[in-house]
Protein backbone atom coordinates (compact mmCIF):
# COMPACT_ATOMS: atom_id res chain seq x y z
CA UNK A 1 0.00 0.00 0.00
CA UNK A 2 2.84 2.38 0.92
CA UNK A 3 4.78 1.69 -2.29
CA UNK A 4 1.62 2.16 -4.37
CA UNK A 5 0.94 5.55 -2.77
CA UNK A 6 4.57 6.57 -3.25
CA UNK A 7 4.37 5.76 -6.97
CA UNK A 8 1.22 7.89 -7.36
CA UNK A 9 2.89 10.87 -5.67
CA UNK A 10 6.04 10.49 -7.78
CA UNK A 11 3.99 10.23 -10.96
CA UNK A 12 2.01 13.36 -10.18
CA UNK A 13 4.69 15.59 -8.71
CA UNK A 14 7.85 13.97 -10.04
CA UNK A 15 11.08 13.42 -8.18
CA UNK A 16 12.35 16.27 -6.04
CA UNK A 17 15.15 18.11 -7.81
CA UNK A 18 18.54 17.57 -6.26
CA UNK A 19 19.73 20.71 -4.56
CA UNK A 20 23.45 21.33 -4.77
CA UNK A 21 24.75 22.31 -1.34
CA UNK A 22 25.80 25.94 -1.26
CA UNK A 23 29.13 27.09 0.13
CA UNK A 24 28.76 29.60 2.95
CA UNK A 25 31.37 32.29 2.40
CA UNK A 26 30.07 34.86 4.88
CA UNK A 27 32.26 35.70 7.86
CA UNK A 28 31.06 34.34 11.22
CA UNK A 29 33.00 35.70 14.19
CA UNK A 30 30.46 35.01 16.92
CA UNK A 31 27.28 33.06 17.56
CA UNK A 32 24.38 34.21 19.71
CA UNK A 33 21.31 32.64 21.29
CA UNK A 34 20.43 29.11 20.20
CA UNK A 35 23.30 29.05 17.68
CA UNK A 36 25.81 29.67 20.48
CA UNK A 37 24.31 26.87 22.58
CA UNK A 38 24.29 24.55 19.59
CA UNK A 39 27.98 25.26 18.96
CA UNK A 40 28.91 24.59 22.59
CA UNK A 41 27.03 21.30 22.64
CA UNK A 42 28.42 20.28 19.27
CA UNK A 43 32.02 20.91 20.31
CA UNK A 44 31.44 18.95 23.52
CA UNK A 45 30.10 16.02 21.51
CA UNK A 46 26.55 16.25 22.93
CA UNK A 47 23.34 15.42 21.05
CA UNK A 48 21.28 18.55 20.37
CA UNK A 49 18.17 16.93 18.91
CA UNK A 50 16.90 13.46 18.18
CA UNK A 51 18.84 10.27 18.80
CA UNK A 52 19.81 9.08 22.25
CA UNK A 53 20.59 11.35 25.21
CA UNK A 54 24.19 12.49 25.54
CA UNK A 55 24.65 10.48 28.77
CA UNK A 56 23.11 7.25 27.49
CA UNK A 57 25.20 4.07 27.81
CA UNK A 58 25.86 2.56 24.43
CA UNK A 59 27.77 -0.38 23.09
CA UNK A 60 31.17 0.66 21.73
CA UNK A 61 31.07 1.06 17.97
CA UNK A 62 33.85 0.24 15.58
CA UNK A 63 35.69 3.37 14.46
CA UNK A 64 35.37 4.41 10.84
CA UNK A 65 38.25 5.40 8.59
CA UNK A 66 37.65 9.13 9.11
CA UNK A 67 37.57 8.83 12.90
CA UNK A 68 40.77 6.78 12.93
CA UNK A 69 42.50 9.41 10.81
CA UNK A 70 41.23 12.26 13.04
CA UNK A 71 42.63 10.54 16.14
CA UNK A 72 45.96 10.09 14.34
CA UNK A 73 46.14 13.72 13.20
CA UNK A 74 45.29 15.05 16.67
CA UNK A 75 48.68 13.80 17.82
CA UNK A 76 50.47 15.04 14.71
CA UNK A 77 49.11 18.54 14.00
CA UNK A 78 49.83 21.73 15.96
CA UNK A 79 46.65 23.07 17.59
CA UNK A 80 48.47 25.70 19.67
CA UNK A 81 48.48 28.40 16.99
CA UNK A 82 45.80 31.04 16.41
CA UNK A 83 45.42 29.50 12.93
CA UNK A 84 43.66 26.15 12.45
CA UNK A 85 46.02 23.37 11.29
CA UNK A 86 45.85 22.36 7.65
CA UNK A 87 45.04 18.70 7.03
CA UNK A 88 47.69 17.34 4.61
CA UNK A 89 46.22 16.09 1.33
CA UNK A 90 48.71 13.25 0.92
CA UNK A 91 47.83 11.71 4.29
CA UNK A 92 44.05 11.42 3.93
CA UNK A 93 41.93 9.50 1.45
CA UNK A 94 40.00 11.75 -0.94
CA UNK A 95 36.66 10.15 0.03
CA UNK A 96 37.03 11.13 3.70
CA UNK A 97 39.08 14.33 3.40
CA UNK A 98 36.16 16.77 3.80
CA UNK A 99 34.92 15.01 6.95
CA UNK A 100 38.40 14.79 8.47
CA UNK A 101 39.09 18.46 7.70
CA UNK A 102 35.82 19.55 9.31
CA UNK A 103 36.45 17.50 12.46
CA UNK A 104 40.02 18.75 12.83
CA UNK A 105 38.68 22.31 12.48
CA UNK A 106 36.07 21.61 15.19
CA UNK A 107 38.83 20.31 17.47
CA UNK A 108 40.80 23.53 16.95
CA UNK A 109 37.69 25.62 17.64
CA UNK A 110 37.04 23.69 20.84
CA UNK A 111 40.49 24.59 22.17
CA UNK A 112 40.14 28.34 21.64
CA UNK A 113 39.79 30.52 24.73
CA UNK A 114 38.69 33.64 22.87
CA UNK A 115 34.99 34.10 22.09
CA UNK A 116 35.55 36.23 18.99
CA UNK A 117 37.22 34.66 15.96
CA UNK A 118 36.42 33.41 12.47
CA UNK A 119 34.23 30.31 12.76
CA UNK A 120 33.54 29.66 9.08
CA UNK A 121 35.96 27.03 7.76
CA UNK A 122 35.42 28.29 4.21
CA UNK A 123 37.05 31.62 5.11
CA UNK A 124 40.01 29.72 6.58
CA UNK A 125 40.27 27.68 3.36
CA UNK A 126 40.67 30.95 1.48
CA UNK A 127 43.42 31.91 3.94
CA UNK A 128 45.26 28.58 3.58
CA UNK A 129 45.14 28.71 -0.22
CA UNK A 130 46.35 32.32 -0.31
CA UNK A 131 49.35 31.55 1.90
CA UNK A 132 50.21 28.27 0.16
CA UNK A 133 50.18 29.78 -3.33
CA UNK A 134 52.10 32.93 -2.41
CA UNK A 135 55.85 33.45 -2.57
CA UNK A 136 55.49 36.46 -0.28
CA UNK A 137 52.85 36.80 2.44
CA UNK A 138 51.93 40.41 3.22
CA UNK A 139 50.12 41.29 6.44
CA UNK A 140 48.42 44.69 6.23
CA UNK A 141 48.32 46.32 9.66
CA UNK A 142 47.44 49.68 11.22
CA UNK A 143 50.36 52.04 11.94
CA UNK A 144 48.78 53.29 15.17
CA UNK A 145 49.41 49.94 16.89
CA UNK A 146 51.11 47.47 14.51
CA UNK A 147 51.82 44.84 17.17
CA UNK A 148 48.10 44.46 17.89
CA UNK A 149 47.41 43.42 14.29
CA UNK A 150 50.53 41.36 13.52
CA UNK A 151 50.03 37.62 13.83
CA UNK A 152 53.41 35.94 14.25
CA UNK A 153 51.73 32.54 13.95
CA UNK A 154 51.53 33.14 10.19
CA UNK A 155 55.31 33.15 10.06
CA UNK A 156 55.46 30.01 12.23
CA UNK A 157 53.00 28.16 10.01
CA UNK A 158 54.74 29.20 6.77
CA UNK A 159 58.44 29.51 7.69
CA UNK A 160 59.72 29.09 4.11
CA UNK A 161 57.75 32.07 2.77
CA UNK A 162 58.92 35.67 2.62
CA UNK A 163 57.02 37.81 5.16
CA UNK A 164 56.31 41.52 4.72
CA UNK A 165 54.34 44.08 6.74
CA UNK A 166 52.52 46.82 4.88
CA UNK A 167 51.81 49.30 7.66
CA UNK A 168 48.87 51.46 6.61
CA UNK A 169 47.66 54.80 7.98
CA UNK A 170 51.13 56.12 8.78
CA UNK A 171 49.60 59.60 8.47
CA UNK A 172 47.81 58.88 11.77
CA UNK A 173 50.98 57.85 13.64
CA UNK A 174 54.07 59.85 14.57
CA UNK A 175 56.35 56.80 14.94
CA UNK A 176 57.77 54.40 12.36
CA UNK A 177 59.50 51.51 14.09
CA UNK A 178 60.98 48.45 12.43
CA UNK A 179 59.61 45.11 13.63
CA UNK A 180 62.02 42.21 13.93
CA UNK A 181 61.57 39.39 11.44
CA UNK A 182 59.66 41.45 8.87
CA UNK A 183 60.32 43.83 6.05
CA UNK A 184 58.30 46.90 7.07
CA UNK A 185 56.74 49.17 4.46
CA UNK A 186 54.97 52.24 5.89
CA UNK A 187 52.40 53.98 3.74
CA UNK A 188 49.05 55.74 3.64
CA UNK A 189 46.19 54.56 1.46
CA UNK A 190 45.57 58.27 0.84
CA UNK A 191 48.83 58.47 -1.14
CA UNK A 192 47.56 57.54 -4.60
CA UNK A 193 50.94 57.49 -6.36
CA UNK A 194 53.10 55.77 -3.73
CA UNK A 195 51.04 52.64 -3.02
CA UNK A 196 51.31 50.94 -6.46
CA UNK A 197 55.10 51.48 -6.46
CA UNK A 198 55.41 49.94 -2.99
CA UNK A 199 53.48 46.80 -3.96
CA UNK A 200 55.27 46.36 -7.30
CA UNK A 201 58.57 46.60 -5.42
CA UNK A 202 57.77 43.57 -3.24
CA UNK A 203 59.74 40.47 -4.27
CA UNK A 204 57.86 37.40 -5.48
CA UNK A 205 55.79 36.40 -8.49
CA UNK A 206 52.73 35.75 -6.30
CA UNK A 207 51.98 38.11 -3.42
CA UNK A 208 49.31 37.22 -0.87
CA UNK A 209 47.44 39.94 1.04
CA UNK A 210 46.07 38.86 4.42
CA UNK A 211 44.94 40.69 7.55
CA UNK A 212 42.13 41.67 9.86
CA UNK A 213 39.01 43.33 8.46
CA UNK A 214 38.97 47.12 8.15
CA UNK A 215 42.74 47.70 8.14
CA UNK A 216 42.65 49.23 4.66
CA UNK A 217 43.31 46.14 2.54
CA UNK A 218 40.52 46.83 0.06
CA UNK A 219 41.45 50.53 -0.20
CA UNK A 220 45.05 49.54 -0.90
CA UNK A 221 44.05 47.16 -3.69
CA UNK A 222 41.79 49.78 -5.25
CA UNK A 223 44.75 52.16 -5.39
CA UNK A 224 46.90 49.50 -7.05
CA UNK A 225 44.26 48.92 -9.72
CA UNK A 226 43.48 52.64 -9.99
CA UNK A 227 39.79 51.79 -9.82
CA UNK A 228 37.16 50.48 -7.41
CA UNK A 229 38.01 46.81 -7.85
CA UNK A 230 37.19 45.74 -4.27
CA UNK A 231 34.25 46.89 -2.15
CA UNK A 232 35.22 48.95 0.88
CA UNK A 233 33.08 48.47 3.99
CA UNK A 234 33.14 48.81 7.77
CA UNK A 235 31.54 45.37 8.03
CA UNK A 236 33.92 42.41 8.43
CA UNK A 237 33.70 39.76 5.72
CA UNK A 238 32.87 42.02 2.76
CA UNK A 239 35.43 40.16 0.64
CA UNK A 240 34.11 36.59 0.57
CA UNK A 241 36.59 34.78 -1.68
CA UNK A 242 40.15 35.03 -2.97
CA UNK A 243 40.52 37.61 -5.70
CA UNK A 244 43.38 37.27 -8.18
CA UNK A 245 44.70 40.59 -9.46
CA UNK A 246 47.36 40.79 -12.21
CA UNK A 247 50.23 43.15 -11.43
CA UNK A 248 52.07 42.93 -14.71
CA UNK A 249 54.38 40.45 -16.40
CA UNK A 250 54.51 37.19 -14.38
CA UNK A 251 53.34 38.93 -11.21
CA UNK A 252 49.99 38.66 -9.46
CA UNK A 253 48.32 39.52 -6.18
CA UNK A 254 46.00 37.24 -4.18
CA UNK A 255 43.54 39.09 -1.94
CA UNK A 256 42.31 36.92 0.94
CA UNK A 257 39.09 37.76 2.81
CA UNK A 258 39.80 39.58 6.07
CA UNK A 259 39.43 37.40 9.13
CA UNK A 260 39.58 37.68 12.90
CA UNK A 261 42.16 35.54 14.68
CA UNK A 262 41.36 34.25 18.20
CA UNK A 263 43.73 36.62 19.99
CA UNK A 264 41.76 39.57 21.37
CA UNK A 265 38.67 40.54 23.34
CA UNK A 266 35.61 41.97 21.62
CA UNK A 267 36.03 45.44 23.11
CA UNK A 268 39.70 45.59 22.02
CA UNK A 269 38.70 44.60 18.48
CA UNK A 270 36.19 47.46 18.48
CA UNK A 271 38.68 49.99 19.85
CA UNK A 272 41.00 49.07 16.98
CA UNK A 273 38.26 49.38 14.35
CA UNK A 274 38.13 45.68 13.45
CA UNK A 275 34.55 45.14 14.60
CA UNK A 276 31.71 47.60 14.18
CA UNK A 277 30.79 49.25 17.48
CA UNK A 278 27.08 48.95 16.59
CA UNK A 279 27.43 45.17 17.04
CA UNK A 280 27.87 45.52 20.81
CA UNK A 281 24.61 46.37 22.54
CA UNK A 282 25.84 46.96 26.09
CA UNK A 283 28.86 49.28 26.04
CA UNK A 284 28.22 50.54 29.56
CA UNK A 285 30.01 47.62 31.23
CA UNK A 286 33.17 48.57 29.31
CA UNK A 287 32.94 52.25 30.30
CA UNK A 288 36.06 52.37 32.51
CA UNK A 289 38.18 50.47 29.99
CA UNK A 290 37.12 52.67 27.06
CA UNK A 291 37.74 55.97 28.88
CA UNK A 292 41.11 54.79 30.21
CA UNK A 293 42.19 53.42 26.81
CA UNK A 294 41.42 56.63 24.93
CA UNK A 295 42.45 59.04 27.70
CA UNK A 296 40.46 61.70 29.56
CA UNK A 297 42.74 64.59 28.52
CA UNK A 298 42.26 63.86 24.82
CA UNK A 299 38.52 63.37 25.26
CA UNK A 300 38.06 66.67 27.09
CA UNK A 301 39.99 68.53 24.38
CA UNK A 302 38.28 66.84 21.45
CA UNK A 303 34.73 67.34 22.75
CA UNK A 304 35.52 70.79 24.22
CA UNK A 305 34.48 69.74 27.71
CA UNK A 306 35.61 72.25 30.31
CA UNK A 307 35.39 72.10 34.06
CA UNK A 308 36.11 68.38 34.55
CA UNK A 309 36.37 67.49 38.23
CA UNK A 310 37.12 64.12 39.72
CA UNK A 311 34.59 63.34 42.42
CA UNK A 312 36.18 60.68 44.65
CA UNK A 313 32.79 59.09 45.25
CA UNK A 314 32.92 57.80 41.66
CA UNK A 315 35.54 56.54 39.24
CA UNK A 316 37.24 58.82 36.70
CA UNK A 317 35.35 57.10 33.92
CA UNK A 318 31.96 57.74 35.53
CA UNK A 319 32.88 61.35 36.31
CA UNK A 320 33.91 61.96 32.71
CA UNK A 321 30.92 60.28 31.08
CA UNK A 322 28.52 62.14 33.39
CA UNK A 323 30.06 65.44 32.24
CA UNK A 324 29.93 64.49 28.55
CA UNK A 325 26.37 63.20 28.86
CA UNK A 326 25.14 66.40 30.52
CA UNK A 327 26.94 68.73 28.08
CA UNK A 328 25.98 66.85 24.91
CA UNK A 329 22.54 65.81 26.10
CA UNK A 330 23.21 62.18 25.13
CA UNK A 331 22.69 58.99 27.06
CA UNK A 332 25.79 57.11 28.21
CA UNK A 333 25.57 54.44 25.49
CA UNK A 334 25.51 57.04 22.71
CA UNK A 335 28.46 58.89 24.27
CA UNK A 336 30.55 55.72 24.32
CA UNK A 337 29.64 54.86 20.72
CA UNK A 338 30.65 58.33 19.55
CA UNK A 339 33.95 58.06 21.42
CA UNK A 340 34.82 54.74 19.75
CA UNK A 341 33.78 55.93 16.28
CA UNK A 342 35.76 59.17 16.57
CA UNK A 343 38.74 57.27 17.98
CA UNK A 344 38.86 54.50 15.36
CA UNK A 345 38.36 56.97 12.50
CA UNK A 346 41.49 58.85 13.59
CA UNK A 347 39.74 62.04 14.70
CA UNK A 348 40.98 61.43 18.25
CA UNK A 349 44.76 60.72 18.27
CA UNK A 350 45.80 57.19 19.24
CA UNK A 351 49.05 57.98 21.10
CA UNK A 352 48.66 57.68 24.85
CA UNK A 353 49.33 60.72 27.02
CA UNK A 354 50.41 61.07 30.62
CA UNK A 355 47.22 61.98 32.45
CA UNK A 356 47.12 65.26 34.34
CA UNK A 357 47.73 64.47 38.01
CA UNK A 358 45.17 67.11 38.96
CA UNK A 359 42.49 64.78 37.65
CA UNK A 360 43.02 62.75 40.80
CA UNK A 361 42.22 65.72 43.04
CA UNK A 362 39.49 64.93 45.52
CA UNK A 363 37.35 68.05 45.47
CA UNK A 364 34.36 66.47 47.19
CA UNK A 365 33.97 67.56 50.81
CA UNK A 366 31.33 66.03 53.00
CA UNK A 367 29.00 68.58 54.54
Amino acid sequence: MYEWGKLIVEKRFGDKPKIKPSVKRCSITEYGGINRLSEELSLKGSVTSGGKPANAIEEPEQKGQAEIMVDYLKGLLDFSLSIPPRVPYDSVDKSTYAEVEERIFEEWRRRQKSDIFERNIEIWRQFWITCERSDTIVQIVDARNPEFFINNDVRKMYPTKRHVLMINKDDLSSTKKQIEGYECLYYSALDIKAVPKIVLGIDGSTIGFIGYPNVGKSSTINLIMNQKRVKVSQTPGKTKAIQTIPLGYKKRLLDCPGLVFPRHSKIDLMLHGILNVDQLLDLNKHLEYIIDFVGINKLCRFYSLKGFYNDSRYSKGVNYINLMSSVKGWEVGKCLKMIIKDFTSGKIPYEREIENLELGFDWYVKE
